[in-house]
């Protein structure tokens, strides 16, 4: 399914997302030996879908992978696609990256924003995580440059706030995107540079990635 909140249903380089959905999210596999239930993970949170209206404003604060703010009212001006992902949809997000890829390969004024599940990791662990999500995405940063230079154009001064990689450990960032918990499938929400939803997308395939970069040009347009 593809949901649509703009009136009609219609890659920047999102591929250094792969070093991310190519690891093992995370953590190891639990072991099933006789302190497993040290480990164990919380029980699941679900959250409905919700069908927010078209250009809702949305609000967005918290910490990122690195530990920094993140403000989506300091962001306006840039289009952001907020990749929603967990483990269990991991090549299904992957997919999605790549597909986005072809179509804002170097474009600046288009930001990758990785939502991650998190609400499964037990809380012993999440020291570790933390390591390694912050991990991954300076691996992305690195990736990101490359693509640039590969594409031969400079390499923009704030590169390092052009990839964001945001845990989320209870589940608000998706209910403020409407992406119910657990994820079926990986979902991509557009966000405008005036920082209003323009639509979320989700469903097998790489349709919801095409339907995205559709409504992203469109915001583009705009600014």
């Amino acid at each position: 399914m593809c949901r649509i909140l703009t009136p009609s249903c219609p890659s920047y380089p999102f591929e250094e997302a792969r070093t991310f959905f190519d690891a093992s999210l995370f953590l190891p596999p639990m072991d099933d030996g006789p302190e497993s239930h040290a480990v164990s993970p919380p029980p699941a949170l679900p959250i409905p879908d919700v069908a927010l209206p078209a250009g809702k404003p949305i609000t967005l604060r918290t910490e990122d992978s690195r530990g920094r703010p993140f403000d989506l009212a300091a962001l306006r001006g840039r289009v952001l696609c907020m990749l929603c992902a967990s483990r269990g949809v991991r090549d299904h997000a992957q997919l999605l990256a790549q597909t986005l890829g072809e179509s804002f390969a170097g474009d600046p004024r288009v930001l990758l924003v990785v939502v991650l599940d998190g609400t499964d990791v037990p809380r012993i662990l999440l020291p570790v995580a933390r390591s390694a999500i912050a991990t991954l995405r300076g691996n992305a940063v690195r990736q990101f440059k490359e693509r640039f230079a590969r594409a031969g154009k400079p390499i923009p001064a704030d590169v390092e706030d052009m990839v964001w990689f945001l845990p989320d450990y209870n589940g608000k960032h998706f209910a403020a995107l409407g992406v119910g918990l657990p994820l079926k499938t990986a979902a991509l929400a557009v966000v405008d540079g005036s920082g209003r939803l323009q639509g979320v997308f989700s469903g097998p395939g790489t349709r919801p990635a095409q339907d995205a970069a559709e409504v992203a040009r469109q915001a583009l347009a705009s600014l």
